[in-house]
């Protein structure tokens, strides 16, 4: 059975791009640098000081602090108000500090050599690990530990001599020996070595011309400046004690730029990390409207808040009902709403911003009254610290995925099953040239959130998936490149779903005069090898896969959605069965 259900009321059109939306003191996303070089894949990029003009973006794999800037956010284009073809954002104003795609702390025994492959995902959690991040009013504190300890990291921004300072105010949970973190890259490899007391300010030349001024409160003793033979400005501090906060600042400076205690002190973090004012305090009120009961089903209608004073779309992606019936669900730029009112009238539907500023998120599931957000860069556990209605802390529940700047990897829906294991799907990207392990499949999570495993493989644009009450799997995919039409699979551990670019594994593929090889056509190297392009009639095809349930005629379905089991004695004869959705012909 395919239906083409619409919940949700129509979109009106977006305001004027001159008019951006209001945005949270966090965004989060793909930043590069330029067209070609990305600054962070899992990008954090935080907005500082009262002007909101200065801003700071980490990556969250390597835990380095990927670039500062000055003037100008990022340039989205049209991004922030429509779902398009775009590349990442990439920064619009003066770049000020940069690093490069490397570990920014001293691992295990003070390796540096990056252990991932391709230099992609996380580093391994014994040596660096994003915790999370904490909310308070414009401040955004970063949670995260290194080599086993724990430490929170506040960016900000002082203005020294009209000039931004950029500052980062670090604090270790225990005492830490041997420390070293990567501050800036780009210095000339000759620089000397220097001492960091407070308030002694030194300043650095950099390769590509200019100056680096560095600067430090509350330093440990003994903190040391030195560069690396790869240009990478390292900051050394032989011991760190436990919740002593110091802070460094980095500014695009010719001469010494010395921050003081008396221009920033550092904050002992702890104060900032037990929930903070409410910042979306307004409400917002729509009218739902009951379908009309002339045939055996009915669809009501939820009306969503647009246009709304926050000039935020309202795509919708995942939801959940919360223990009290209110619905949390999130959108594609970015936000989790809480609407109350959902009832037999629908007259009054209250809308109520809960968070923002997540990596396109598609997939929402509320377990033990906890919301759990599925985006590009990980699976967030959101939590309201103080009782205000609005998230506090954005846990990292898992990042274990990998990220690339394809737009069309998307990460599609969140269930879970019987024991607790989360499911959700990634999308191969366009064109399909696969570059990462986890492009193309459905990846499971396990209860804690320690660790994540491919579950299946070959999915195209799976735009929607289910778990049944016996814990089946289900999955839709899209027509394209190795999808003659839109279909329904049964997933099962393991399974190839036909989609060879994104099989992660050694296909045995035949050609038309039936020659076969046996490779895996996910691996760029062997696709250069047998250039295997994907789209060609002469292009060798799989001896085997896992076949669907069904194909699905475009004119019925040209673009699949998610699938529901219907647990309601409402639905007559359609009771314990799977209803397929259909988002091409939701109209």
């Amino acid at each position: 059975m395919s239906l083409a259900l619409c919940g949700f009321g129509q979109q009106q059109p977006a305001p004027p791009p001159t008019v951006p939306p209001v945005r949270g003191p966090f965004w989060s996303g793909t930043v590069m640098l330029g067209k070609d070089q990305a600054a962070a894949m899992k990008g954090l990029a935080v907005t500082l000081g009262p002007g909101k003009t200065n801003y700071m973006v980490y990556d969250l794999d390597t835990l380095r602090m990927a670039a500062a800037w000055a003037g100008d956010f990022l340039e989205f284009g049209n991004t922030l108000t429509k779902i398009e073809w775009p590349p990442p954002p990439s920064i619009k104003g003066k770049l000020q500090v940069s690093t490069r795609n490397e570990p920014a702390w001293a691992g295990p025994k003070g390796v540096w050599t990056d252990p991932r492959s391709d230099h992609q995902g996380p580093l391994p959690k014994g040596w660096a690990h994003y915790t999370g991040l904490y909310v308070n009013g414009d401040r955004v504190v970063l949670s995260y530990s290194v080599n086993g300890v724990g430490v929170l990291e506040l960016p900000g921004v002082a203005t020294i001599n009209d000039q931004p300072s950029f500052t980062r105010t670090f604090q270790f949970e225990k005492n830490a020996r041997d420390v070293a973190v990567v501050l800036a890259a780009g210095v000339s490899p000759t620089s000397p070595e220097v001492s960091l007391g407070d308030p002694f300010g030194a300043t650095f030349s950099l390769t590509q011309g200019g100056s680096l001024s560095v600067s430090g409160v509350g330093l440990p003793a003994g903190a040391r400046l030195k560069s690396s033979a790869a240009g990478d400005l390292v900051l050394t501090l032989p011991t760190v004690t436990a919740n002593r906060p110091f802070l460094i600042s980095l500014s695009d400076s010719s001469t010494p730029v010395q921050v003081r205690a008396s221009d920033i002190a550092p904050t002992d973090l702890r104060t900032l990390i037990r929930g903070g004012p409410a910042k979306w305090t307004e409400t917002l009120v729509t009218q739902g409207k009951l379908g009309a009961e002339e045939g055996a089903y009915a669809v009501d209608t939820i009306t969503e808040p647009f246009p709304n004073p926050f000039r935020v779309s309202m795509f919708f992606g995942g939801f959940d009902f919360l223990p009290d019936g209110r619905a949390a669900i999130c959108t594609f730029h970015g936000d989790v709403w809480l609407v109350s009112g959902i009832n037999a009238t629908l007259d009054k539907l209250t809308w109520k911003r809960f968070a923002t500023g997540l990596f396109q998120p598609l997939g929402l599931k509320v377990v033990k009254g906890d919301i759990y957000v599925a985006g590009r860069d990980q699976i967030t556990r959101l939590k309201d610290l103080n009782g205000d209605g609005e998230a506090d802390f954005y846990e990292n529940f898992n990042n274990d995925t990998v990220v690339t700047p394809n737009y069309h990897e998307f990460v599609l829906d969140l269930h879970t099953d019987s024991k607790g294991n989360f499911y959700y799907a990634k999308g191969a990207p366009w064109t399909p040239a696969v570059t990462s392990p986890h492009q193309g499949t459905i990846l499971k999570v396990t209860p804690d959130g320690q660790r994540l495993e491919v579950f299946a493989t070959g999915l195209r644009a799976p735009n929607g998936m289910t778990v049944g009450p016996d814990d089946t799997v289900l999955v839709g995919d899209n027509q394209g490149h190795w999808m003659p039409s839109s279909k329904l699979n049964l997933v099962k551990p393991g399974s190839f779903m036909g989609m060879v670019p994104s099989a992660q594994r050694e296909l045995t593929l035949r050609y038309p005069d039936g020659k076969e090889i046996k490779v895996n056509p996910s691996d760029p190297t062997a696709r250069a090898q047998y250039q295997l392009k994907g789209w060609e009639k002469e292009m060798p095809i799989p001896t085997a896969y896992d076949e669907p349930i069904c194909w699905l005629p475009m004119r019925w379905d040209n673009s699949s959605g998610g699938q529901v089991y219907v647990t309601s004695d409402k639905w007559g004869p359609w009771k314990g069965a799977p209803l397929f959705m259909s988002y091409g012909k939701c109209l």
